[in-house]
């Protein structure tokens, strides 16, 4: 297949470290991979997908579903009666929540656990009724606290937020249209990360997506309006040479900021096989977002 190039992609020292490889954990023959962490107790946790064998990328249906690895830890259990996959993790209302994508037959849906206390995913999932018609599959919304409030990003293009007091009742909040100009013209901007809180900023990172090369930008966030303050034009290098099932796909799945270090530590899935995590400085990566912005 035919690469895409990006002649401006964005290049940055970052100290990249592998967390796991398909079959280092049990049940994990079938990959180990898109990582996400958050600060609990004043530490990194990391919870990763993974995949006993490679039942899910056969066409048809499979109930084996994906299952929430914690990184030197346990397994968190899954008791649903459908596939769930790609973990995300943040925290609202002091609890830990995991947001994630659920397959069935039907359709394809996001729904969130609370898994405090690692506690499983169970059927008492909360779901999420945007006031708006969505699609037959939906994938990538992303989350964050902001307020007191939980906030549902559906998009970024169009910009498109929500948030809720209750869980139960969602409404659209009114963003700025920024004009996203990226350079991948012609295809969807998707979600990849939920929104952290940087400091002077939330930053989240996004993907574009074409013949299993997967492209990824960076916003920054307003922290009082949530209006989209910068957006890249061009992609930021996260590994070169993928190697695993799909090679030459690397997926950003989360994001994490150690304040102390000033560092800003981004996961990600090595071709749908291998977790990883790359620490960027802070400072060298929000300049380079604005200046790229401009």
């Amino acid at each position: 297949t035919c690469r895409i190039v990006d002649e401006g992609e964005i290049k940055l020292d970052g100290v990249k470290k592998c967390l796991a490889k398909a079959g280092d954990y049990k049940d994990s023959d079938g990959g180990i991979f898109n990582p996400d962490g958050i600060i609990i107790d004043g530490y990194p946790v990391v919870v990763m997908r993974k995949e006993k064998n490679l039942d899910a990328y056969k066409k048809t249906y499979t109930h084996n579903t994906a299952i929430p690895q914690i990184h030197n830890g346990g397994e968190i259990s899954v008791d649903v009666p459908f596939r769930v996959e790609d973990f995300r993790i943040f925290n609202y209302n002091r609890y830990v929540l995991s947001n994630f994508s659920c397959v069935t037959k039907e359709r394809t849906f996001i729904a969130l656990s609370n898994i405090d206390n690692i506690g499983g995913i169970k059927s008492n999932l909360i779901t999420i009724n945007l006031p708006i018609k969505t699609n037959k599959v939906e994938k990538n919304w992303a989350f964050l606290e902001h307020a007191n409030h939980l906030v549902c990003i559906y998009s970024l293009e169009p910009y498109l937020v929500f948030v809720t007091k209750d869980l139960e009742k969602w409404e659209q909040l009114k963003m700025n249209d920024y004009p996203i100009d990226w350079f991948h013209k012609g295809h969807i901007i998707c979600n990849s990360t939920n929104p952290i809180d940087i400091g002077e900023y939330y930053l989240m990172f996004f993907h574009s997506k074409q013949a299993g090369q997967y492209l990824h930008g960076a916003v920054l966030l307003d922290k009082m309006t949530l209006d989209i303050v910068y957006c890249t034009k061009n992609s930021i290098n996260i590994m070169d040479d993928a190697r695993g099932l799909h090679n030459g796909l690397v997926y950003v799945s989360g994001s994490l900021y150690l304040e102390r270090q000033q560092v800003i530590r981004v996961y990600f899935g090595e071709a749908d096989w291998n977790a990883w995590q790359i620490d960027f400085k802070k400072k060298d990566l929000v300049e380079a977002i604005i200046e790229n912005s401009k």
